[in-house]
């Protein structure tokens, strides 16, 4: 089964999207916020984030520089980004992520976008 974090501080999107992931047959861990999401990420095992840039307790970019802080966390982990501002889509370009999803994004992108992320890991 596939360990996904999702990073989101909107709880019914953040519900709407674990039970579409939840069907697809992942396991989802739902962080809302930056500070939670690393609790998650030194405690388990984590194979794909998808990331909202906008959190109560900063930027999505905070996370991203952590992950990028320490690389000997976990193997890369694929990232995808899910924003409403224009301001965080060169984010897109930073290592680890691998799709920007500009919002509102439907249950079935995100499936598919996920679908694509892991079948280039398992490939990779």
């Amino acid at each position: 089964m596939t360990a996904i974090l999702m990073v989101e501080d909107d709880a019914p999107m953040a519900g709407l999207y674990g039970r579409a992931l939840a069907g697809q047959g992942h396991h989802v861990m739902i962080a809302t916020g930056n500070q939670k999401a690393i609790e998650i990420l030194q405690s388990s095992h984590i194979d794909l984030i998808i990331l909202d840039m906008t959190l109560p307790d900063g930027p999505g970019t905070q996370l991203l520089d952590f992950l990028e802080a320490h690389p000997n966390l976990q193997q890369a982990i694929p990232v995808i980004i899910t924003t409403g501002f224009v301001r965080y889509l060169k984010q897109g370009e930073r290592n680890p992520v691998v799709e920007t999803l500009t919002k509102p994004v439907t249950p079935s992108q995100l499936i598919q976008s996920v679908s694509a992320a892991l079948d280039n890991l398992r490939e990779g």
